[in-house]
């Protein structure tokens, strides 16, 4: 998906339609306020790049083994040795830190 795809994401858009409409049901018998935004990890994709650039930016982002990491201060292996926290692997990919970091940034800025 992250590579734009045409194949895999019309069939990406065919299951989300599949799954929201199952989702609607489930919410509704549990009766979720209407007025909850769902959002797939995909939502974020665009904003991807810019969490890079910006860890980039803020002098975070080293490379380790071709991936692109962040080594967080006391995030060590049994040995004590720094434990990346990858958010591009070598191929380009993005991980879920990635995204999350992504999300952290898109409800701060502009949700209440």
């Amino acid at each position: 998906l992250q590579s734009g795809d045409e194949a895999s994401l019309a069939a990406w858009r065919s299951l989300c339609a599949t799954s929201e409409a199952a989702f609607s049901k489930v919410y509704s018998a549990l009766r979720v306020d209407e007025r909850l935004v769902t959002r797939g990890e995909s939502f974020y994709n665009p904003r991807l790049p810019s969490v890079l650039e910006d860890l980039e930016a803020g002098g975070l982002l080293q490379e380790s083994d071709g991936a692109r990491c962040v080594f967080l201060e006391g995030y060590t292996n049994r040995d004590g040795e720094p434990l990346p926290v990858i958010v591009q692997k070598s191929d380009g990919g993005f991980m879920y830190s990635t995204t999350d970091l992504a999300a952290i940034r898109q409800r701060e800025a502009d949700e209440e």
